[in-house]
């Protein structure tokens, strides 16, 4: 069939989605603040205009309140490349388990995808709010600024990573990562805990908690490809992941992941890990990435700014080096950190306490632990 580009999303079509989208998922997590502290936090969203690409940001409002804002070309970026993927037979077979292609259908699928990676982009940012990065952050900027008067205030603003491919330095590197850590794991579980709760199950867009989770994969997967996964990086911008604020994006992932699996087999006490033969989740993801390099050839230059395709600079083969001993060993200093010190750094600012796929100990997020069955990250089911 020929495929037809769809018309860019209106402003009020964009702004009602993310404002939905947004509102599930605040309500969401202030239900289970409410059990667990009886208060709920005040956080308004606001859909922004500035950046031409996906973008979301936590802070903090002058007010005392939170707030999330999300890009509205993030709608409009997802929401173009699902339909290009449903507008095929390949791609509607996989995701729906019919082979028979209906459009109605077709547009259902695209609008359901396309909410959940809006609500998996922005749980990241509520957990970075919930779980008192933002007031933690704020905290340590004003310490920094204190003993650091030549800094001005435009070097301490997410700004200052316009003009440097370094962390901001109020914190050191390895907090920033492991505070990025943190919130994937707060939306991992998040996404995955509403997914898969029985009253979304419809038996019709979603047929089962499984048919959820494959779902929720795919999107999870779909947004870190997004976050150019396969775009080809610089020698030099993989060599230095030891100085960023985010780990490298394949670690990410998987990470993500064995999150989401874990949060599966504890809201729903399916074995999600032992359910299918070995290798079957790293072929998951190389198809998925394939249908995403395949399905943005045409389109890259549209949908993410920079030129034209290359299918050279964009392949399911780049950056394997971030999965690499040197990288694992590195990681694993993250993920003491994380276990030993974050719990303690964060105790006057989270409202939560601090969900770890790292730690140990019963870190109470959703009065639940989910990482005491977490493998060891050199055997990931993903890698």
């Amino acid at each position: 069939m020929e495929y037809k580009k769809p018309a860019p999303i209106s402003y009020e079509i964009a702004e009602h989605w993310l404002t939905s989208a947004f509102k599930g998922c605040l309500e969401y997590v202030n239900r289970d603040l409410k059990d667990y502290q009886n208060i709920e936090l005040d956080v308004q969203f606001r859909m922004s205009l500035e950046k031409n690409k996906i973008d979301a940001t936590a802070s903090k409002r002058r007010d005392g309140g939170y707030l999330v804002e999300v890009s509205m070309a993030t709608c409009n970026i997802i929401y173009a490349y699902y339909h290009k993927m449903l507008s095929t037979q390949g791609g509607y077979s996989v995701l729906t388990f019919n082979q028979r292609f209906d459009s109605d259908t077709a547009l259902k699928y695209v609008l359901h995808l396309t909410m959940k990676t809006l609500q998996a982009i922005i749980f990241h940012e509520l957990g970075h709010i919930f779980n008192g990065h933002i007031d933690y952050i704020q905290f340590k900027m004003g310490e920094y600024q204190k003993s650091h008067p030549e800094y001005g205030k435009v070097n301490l603003l997410p700004e200052y990573l316009e003009t440097s491919n370094e962390a901001r330095p109020y914190l050191e590197p390895i907090d920033w990562q492991a505070l990025e850590w943190n919130a994937d794991d707060f939306s991992a579980t998040r996404l995955i805990g509403q997914s898969t709760y029985k009253d979304n199950i419809d038996g019709q867009i979603v047929k089962s908690i499984e048919h959820a989770f494959f779902l929720s994969t795919w999107v999870v997967i779909t947004m870190y490809c997004f976050m150019d996964l396969n775009a080809k990086k610089d020698p030099k911008m993989l060599m230095g992941y030891c100085s960023k604020e985010h780990l490298p994006k394949r670690f990410r992932l998987l990470i993500y992941l064995d999150v989401a699996m874990i949060a599966v087999k504890n809201f729903n006490g399916i074995d999600i890990f032992n359910a299918v033969p070995a290798g079957t989740y790293p072929q998951l993801i190389k198809r998925i990435e394939q249908w995403y390099v395949l399905y943005t050839q045409t389109e890259r230059g549209e949908v993410q700014e920079g030129g034209s395709f290359d299918e050279s600079d964009t392949t399911t083969e780049n950056n394997k080096e971030e999965l690499d001993e040197a990288h694992l060993a590195y990681y694993e200093e993250v993920n003491r950190y994380y276990k030993d010190r974050l719990d303690e750094e964060l105790k006057r600012f989270t409202y939560f306490f601090v969900f770890s796929y790292a730690s140990g100990s019963n870190s109470g997020d959703c009065a639940a632990s989910y990482h005491n069955d977490a493998p060891p990250l050199q055997q990931s089911a993903w890698s």
